[in-house]
């Protein structure tokens, strides 16, 4: 395990992956490919000791969004 994790491009579209949630044939298979994806993301973000960044650019993933704004 690290100490510092990144995830990038932490995007619409990107996170999770468009084109493998989309390509599902019907909503189960939605739904557990939209799992998988989250999976990845649950990982690689608790493999950090200390500190976890995600960084994006132009609009956010959803899963990321309500952490990215403003509280205020």
């Amino acid at each position: 395990m690290s100490r510092l994790e990144f995830v990038t491009s932490a995007n619409r579209g990107l996170v999770p992956l468009d084109f493998v949630v989309n390509s599902a044939a019907d909503a189960v298979t939605r739904r557990q490919r939209e799992n998988e994806e989250r999976a990845l993301v649950y990982v690689s973000l608790t493999r950090a000791r200390k500190l976890a960044f995600v960084f994006g650019y132009g609009e956010m993933s959803e899963w990321f969004r309500a952490r990215a704004e403003p509280q205020g």
